[in-house]
């Protein structure tokens, strides 16, 4: 009993380890506006990654989930936009599913 304690302690101590970096930036613009740069990078959809370059969304789906993300546009809004697109999707490149009972090397 001791040991399962002494382990869980250790895993909370790495989570708290690992997120403090979070937590303390968090706490730091606590009550500070994010400033205009920043939202109009957050609108467009932008990320960093971790050597500091700047990706754009490539693909429409993206683009909404940016949106949805930044406030832009509803989760309403969002899964019209997703259902239209997979029906377009669905139109364009439709799914041939193999009959049943028919081995794949039939076809």
């Amino acid at each position: 009993m001791l040991v399962l304690y002494l382990m869980l302690a250790i895993v909370i101590a790495s989570c708290v380890a690992m997120m403090w970096p979070e937590i303390r930036d968090a706490r730091r613009r606590q009550g500070k506006p994010p400033t205009p740069p920043e939202t109009a990078r957050k609108a467009a959809g932008e990320t960093h990654n971790a050597a500091g370059k700047t990706h754009h969304p490539q693909t429409l789906e993206g683009v909404l989930t940016a949106q949805l993300m930044s406030g832009e546009i509803t989760a309403a809004q969002y899964r019209t936009s997703v259902a239209s697109l997979a029906a377009r999707d669905d139109e364009r490149h439709p799914l041939q599913v193999p009959p049943d009972g028919v081995p794949p090397e039939a076809i």
